[in-house]
């Protein structure tokens, strides 16, 4: 999780690509795992960061 989150601050790399990068076998399981664990998705969570609507 910890680094998902460094991935999706630090990179402007697609959450497929990063999910790739993590060993997710599609990227689906990837936004639910995250989504289960950070109570967002991906995008918003780096929409959040970079300071982005």
């Amino acid at each position: 999780m910890l680094e998902a989150k460094r991935l999706l601050a630090h990179t402007d790399k697609p959450a497929a690509a990063i999910s790739a990068e993590l060993s997710f076998g599609e990227p689906t399981n990837f936004h639910k795992f995250f989504a289960r664990h950070a109570a967002q998705k991906p995008s918003d969570f780096r929409k959040t960061i970079w300071g982005r609507n």
